[in-house]
């Protein structure tokens, strides 16, 4: 289940925005990152969601990456 951040964009400081989020936090976001069309003042959401395909992805990448040094290191004994 995703996650919301609701925020007003606070400011610009150089090329980060700065969201200071409903909660009173303030979050520093790359501008380039952002719609060209926001402007300080706009209200935003941002949506934090997990990906869980590609964690297991990267987790049997990371595993067979080690099984392959540990097969070679073996081999080499």
């Amino acid at each position: 289940m995703p996650y919301l951040i609701s925020g007003t964009i606070d400011r610009f400081e150089g090329k980060l925005a700065v969201i200071k989020t409903d909660q009173e936090t303030e979050i520093l976001w790359p501008i380039r990152s952002l719609p060209d069309e926001l402007v300080a003042g706009d209200k935003l959401t941002i949506t934090l969601s997990n990906n869980q395909d590609e964690t297991k992805n990267k987790e049997d990448m990371a595993k067979n990456m080690l099984n392959e040094i540990l097969n070679v290191e073996t081999a080499e004994d």
